[in-house]
């Protein structure tokens, strides 16, 4: 049987819009609302404290969990529903739950959630996205 595997921030929901808005908030930053960086780790806006505060800040906040889909969840549900789907997230473990509800919430239709990735949160060994498919 076939299975589809499919990365979620940034390719099934928009990560960097939702990070973006929650560390314009909490840092009170004077930038456009469709402001995009053009580093991987937001240095041309944030020092690197101040990016490890605000991802402290985003996991917590409720726009973690909003992140708006960025592509229509019916077609995708449509296009690949015939089989089983799996998405992997590079997140931390223990926000996997809410990762799914947003998900879910947004319309999707998948048989599991996994997390995976470059970055290792708080011991988590890392396991690439390749180990989990």
């Amino acid at each position: 049987m076939y299975s589809s595997f499919f990365d979620v921030d940034g390719v099934l929901l928009d990560f960097e819009g939702g990070f973006m808005k929650a560390i314009k908030d909490y840092f009170q930053l004077d930038i456009p609302d469709d402001f995009s960086s053009k580093s991987f780790w937001f240095s041309d806006l944030l020092t690197k404290e101040q990016v490890t505060e605000g991802w402290d800040y985003f996991v917590h906040s409720p726009e973690f969990e909003q992140l708006q889909p960025m592509v229509d969840p019916e077609h995708f549900n449509a296009k690949f529903g015939a089989y089983p789907v799996h998405f992997i997230t590079n997140i931390p473990p223990d926000c996997l739950e809410r990762r799914k509800t947003n998900l879910r919430n947004a319309g999707f239709k998948f048989d599991s959630a996994h997390c995976a990735g470059f970055i290792n949160y708080d011991g988590h060994p890392v396991q690439t996205k390749a180990d989990v498919i």
